[in-house]
């Protein structure tokens, strides 16, 4: 607490001066970090509905990476919904104490999403390197990839070996 005169029992968010001329903190400010965790996390939830609905998307295997930065893009768009109305309750209601757990499930989730978001947007880098520096083999590895009644560990099991980074494994 910055204020010195400030306990517990009468400590604001309002009246904190670290809070205080800091556009973040702003309610303004928390109302756009849900609407854009919103659409992050609802339009990224279309993309992977269409993925799902059409199985020619299936056949590309930098279709699968999309996908999978969309879901981390998904978790992203949920922490940062979580983050702002927790904000808001926090300011609102005057709360200054959390627990690590609760902050796990507040900020830890939009970090995950951030850092395998920067993962997948590397493979995705190296995968479209790989389609441009050797077209050929790029074209050789493409597989077709679908869910079937073989089942969910063949499926990606086919999936890990038609990837063009796979060369990398053997």
């Amino acid at each position: 607490m910055s204020n010195s005169t400030s306990t517990p029992n009468n400590y604001s968010y309002i009246t904190d001066p670290a809070y205080q001329g800091d556009i973040r903190y702003t309610i303004w400010t928390q109302i756009y970090y849900i609407g854009v965790g919103f659409l992050s996390a609802f339009l990224n939830l279309y993309l992977i509905f269409l993925f799902v609905k059409y199985p020619k998307l299936r056949e590309t295997p930098c279709n699968w990476i999309i996908i999978q930065q969309c879901l981390s893009e998904v978790v992203m768009g949920y922490g940062t919904v979580m983050r702002a109305v927790t904000f808001l309750f926090a300011t609102n209601l005057t709360i200054i104490n959390f627990n690590l757990s609760f902050c796990f499930w507040v900020g830890g989730l939009c970090a995950a999403g951030y850092r395998i978001g920067q993962t997948i947007a590397l493979l995705m880098a190296f995968d479209r390197l790989l389609a441009i520096w050797k077209p050929g083999f790029y074209a050789k590895r493409r597989v077709n990839v679908t869910f079937d009644k073989i089942g969910l560990k063949t499926c990606f099991r086919q999936r890990l070996q038609s990837t063009p980074w796979s060369q990398l494994l053997y």
